[in-house]
């Protein structure tokens, strides 16, 4: 069963980038995760390459010039081929762990994320876009059955640790939720959980965007 979302193919440059390198920091940073991995598989120093050189591509390409935009686009195969190899190793390694992969820095499909317990609460489904004005985005997740509340946390640092996440709030509301002062340029991190009688239930996938 594939677990990871391993298809990029709807992101812009900037975004897969930036994905691209949440990916291969996250996985430095999980201990299970970052160790040798077999010969037919991208290590990480070998996908931070690949990014680096997918980033001179772009800048190169900033004019237009249809030769260097076509180094761009290979630059970015090269990338997407070896974050799907590395995917594709770390589903068979953790062996449908779903726990293990949380922290890789990929999305979960949403079938992999299973509610335990006959009063949990599912995740909800979590968006994260800019906002109309610079300094601002828009957060917006779907109800839950049972739940009379939803919690919306952030974080502008490390994602996989635990202890970097803040409350933004409580609301009853969640189809528009504005958030403001955030740094134009800075990464951020949004995840969401509902919360009903029985107490909170399974945080969302978290959400990454660069503020602008």
């Amino acid at each position: 069963m594939a677990i990871l979302i391993i298809n990029f193919s709807s992101l812009n440059d900037s975004e897969f980038l930036t994905k691209a390198r949440f990916i291969n920091t996250s996985l430095g940073k999980h201990p299970a995760l970052s160790g040798e991995y077999p010969s037919y598989v991208p290590s990480l120093k070998v996908l931070d390459q690949s990014i680096q050189e997918m980033q001179a591509a772009c800048d190169a390409a900033a004019h237009r010039d249809s030769q260097k935009i076509k180094l761009k686009n290979e630059a970015r195969k090269k990338v997407d081929g070896n974050l799907k190899k590395i995917g594709q190793h770390l589903e068979l390694f953790a062996a449908d762990d779903v726990s293990l992969l949380q922290n890789s820095g990929y999305d979960l499909r949403r079938s992999a994320i299973k509610v335990k317990g006959a009063n949990a609460l599912a995740s909800p489904h979590l968006a994260v876009r800019h906002g109309d004005l610079s300094g601002t985005m828009i957060a917006k997740g779907n109800r839950v059955p049972t739940a009379g509340s939803y919690e919306l946390q952030f974080t502008d640092g490390d994602p996989t640790v635990e202890e970097s996440w803040r409350q933004q709030g409580i609301y009853v509301a969640i189809s528009r939720i504005e958030v403001t002062g955030v740094q134009p340029g800075k990464n951020y991190s949004f995840r969401m959980r509902g919360i009903s009688s029985h107490g909170p239930g399974v945080w969302s996938l978290v959400c990454t965007l660069m503020a602008i």
